[in-house]
This record gives C-alpha cells, sequence and structure tokens, in this order.
C-alpha cells in the first residue's frame, strides 16, 4: 500500500543518506514526501519535511533546509506535536544563525523555548538559553545574551549538568 511504500522511501533515504549516497537519499526523502502529500496523511508529510530540513542542515545547506522547516510549522498546529514542533524550530533557528540571520534566529529560537517551557522540560530550556545568547551575542545585545547565559546557567546546575 502507499503508506507502507512512503515509509519505505523514508527508511531508505536514511540508508542512503548513512552510506553516503546522497543523490539516492535525496530522491528517496523527496518520494516519501510526495506519497504523503497525496494521501494527505500530515504525520508522514511531517516526517518527511524534517527530515528534508535535516539532511540539508547536515550538509550545510541552510538556505535549502529552512523551507521545509517552515513547511513543517505550518502543519504543527494539525500535528499536536509540541516536543516535534520545538525541535524543528531549534533547527530552523539554527539554519538561520548559520546563514547570519540572527533576528530570525532569535524568533525561532524563542518559540523553541516557549514550547520547552510548556513541556517542562529544563533540558531543552537550557539549549534554548544557549542558542538564544549566541544569537543575541552576534546582535550585539550583550545584556540579553549575558540575562540568557545566566539563565541556562541556573538550569544547568539544576540539572546537575
Amino acid at each position: 500500500d502507499r503508506a507502507s511504500q512512503a515509509s519505505t522511501h523514508g527508511n531508505l533515504a536514511v540508508a542512503y543518506q548513512a552510506l553516503g549516497a546522497h543523490d539516492r537519499a535525496l530522491q528517496h526523502y523527496q518520494n516519501h514526501l510526495n506519497i504523503a502529500r497525496e494521501l494527505r496523511d500530515i504525520q508522514s508529510e511531517a516526517r518527511a519535511l524534517s527530515n528534508l530540513g535535516n539532511f540539508h542542515c547536515t550538509r550545510g545547506e541552510f538556505v535549502q533546509a529552512a523551507p521545509y522547516y517552515e513547511q513543517y510549522l505550518r502543519l504543527s498546529p494539525e500535528l499536536q506535536d509540541m516536543e516535534g514542533e520545538g525541535k524543528v524550530c531549534h533547527n530552523l533557528g539554527y539554519a538561520h544563525y548559520c546563514l547570519g540571520n540572527y533576528e530570525e534566529a532569535v524568533k525561532y529560537y524563542e518559540q523553541d523555548l516557549a514550547l520547552a517551557k510548556d513541556l517542562h522540560d529544563k533540558l531543552s530550556q537550557a539549549k534554548a538559553y544557549c542558542n538564544l545568547g549566541l544569537a543575541f551575542k552576534a546582535l550585539m545585545d550583550f545584556n540579553k545574551a549575558e540575562e540568557c547565559q545566566k539563565y541556562l546557567l541556573s538550569l544547568a546546575q539544576s540539572l546537575n549538568n
């Protein structure tokens, strides 16, 4: 059935990526996305979008990664997966940070932080504060950068990390 085909394409993409066969991996990630959309399977589509974003991010192709993450976030109200949404916000913030789009990075890191707080996930909060601090530092907003690092330190101490 088509749903199994979509899943298989996703699994093959991961395998080909691990083997360094990037063109074949990309083809299978795209096939996964196309079938998920054909089936109107929002969960599978979101997985494919996140995987495509991650694929491009790991290759340093941040311009190509961002639209996949943005499409995922447009689906997120239907997904009701705050943890997944937080990860995508983190990844999109990272992509923008690497591209020098620090204001955009802050926007997505702040969304990641808000979701981590809603989930009471202290480790994700700490990571978000760390990333926010770096983005604010890049924007030369040293007061906000310091504030973020203080929150990070407090959370790290509470996690004994």
